[in-house]
């Protein structure tokens, strides 16, 4: 798959959804979200928002949750580098720290928060006007 997908979407520069970028690196969603949360993996968050006005006069803005992609060449390096210790692992039947480390990384461990940082704009906790919106508001 990994190979197909270098065909196709690397000459584009393509970007993939964190869901992407596990399959597209062998390894699981909750590696992904902890390697983004620990600064490792670089994705492109952005929220889709619309102002509405309040029932006083005032301005809201319905924020929904982020719209993630995360960059193929990274997911490329990361799957390079885990295959890289496998092989070496291999050969020598020696682990280092430093290897049982970066395949608990990559395994990850899920919890329902695993994600929730990406919904969590610094800017907005002093902004008061900034709220998520209801099942039934359109925001589109």
């Amino acid at each position: 798959m990994a190979e197909w997908f270098d065909k196709v979407c690397v000459p584009l520069n393509a970007l993939v959804s964190p869901g992407g970028a596990a399959v597209y690196a062998q390894v699981s969603r909750e590696g992904v979200y902890k390697r983004m949360r620990a600064g490792k993996l670089t994705a492109f968050c952005f929220h889709i928002t619309k102002e509405k006005k309040t029932f006083f006069g005032g301005k809201k803005i319905l924020k929904v949750e982020p719209i993630v992609y995360v960059s193929v060449p990274e997911c490329q390096a990361w799957r390079k580098e885990l295959e890289e210790r496998s092989a070496r692992i291999e050969a020598t039947k020696t682990a280092t720290p430093e290897d049982d480390e970066a395949f608990e990384e990559a395994e990850g461990e899920h919890t329902p928060t695993m994600h929730e940082f990406l919904n969590k704009d610094p800017k907005d906790k002093k902004r008061k006007n900034v709220r998520r919106p209801y099942p039934w508001e359109d925001v589109k």
